[in-house]
């Protein structure tokens, strides 16, 4: 990026300045940043594949936006979600069977991504039903399309404390998700 540098940093609601700590969730959100250099509202269409590392596509998500009312459908998640996380969401819609207590917590962090048209980062526990507990960093950008509406939010999940042992297909949905902050990205 040509004269610009990247040093994303959110203030949570409680004051406290933070940043992206994990290389995928940075990488990530610094490819979008990159995308927003030729145009202030990247289209989901411009996020190309190609122009993805590999490794992201194991921890990455994308979900589409319908406004009214206000529906977010997960359609592709990486093999890590499924395989480490012990989720699976491809194909449904973000619900209290998905996470549980947690979906208002979950449901805002996507909400503020489209209302405020920026990246959100985000710190998640989660706990599955067997008990693991797993501390996540995701970042929620959003794209865009032809008439300058969020149409999809991408993102990518990166575990801050990795479990011993991936979950299993028995753990899918977690017993409890915490939001334990989280923001809007200033890039």
């Amino acid at each position: 990026m040509t004269g610009h540098t990247f040093k994303p940093h959110i203030v949570t609601d409680d004051g406290v300045e933070k940043k992206p700590q994990l290389g995928k969730t940075s990488a990530f959100l610094q490819i979008w940043s990159e995308l927003t250099c030729h145009t202030d509202k990247p289209r989901y269409k411009d996020l190309l594949p190609e122009d993805l590392p590999n490794q992201l596509w194991r921890n990455l998500f994308i979900t589409s936006i319908v406004a009214a009312p206000f529906t977010v459908t997960f359609q592709y998640q990486g093999m890590y979600i499924t395989d480490q996380l012990g989720q699976h969401f491809a194909g449904k819609e973000l619900s209290e069977e998905l996470f549980g207590e947690a979906l208002g917590e979950i449901e805002r962090l996507y909400q503020l991504t489209w209302k405020e048209q920026k990246p959100v980062l985000s710190r998640e526990l989660m706990t599955s039903r067997s008990g693991i507990s797993t501390l996540n960093e995701v970042i929620h950008v959003p794209l865009f399309d032809s008439t300058g509406k969020v149409s999809h939010i991408c993102g990518v999940i990166e575990s801050v404390d990795i479990p011993e042992t991936p979950l299993d297909e028995n753990d899918d949905i977690p017993q409890s998700w915490r939001v334990e902050f989280s923001g809007i990205v200033d890039l």
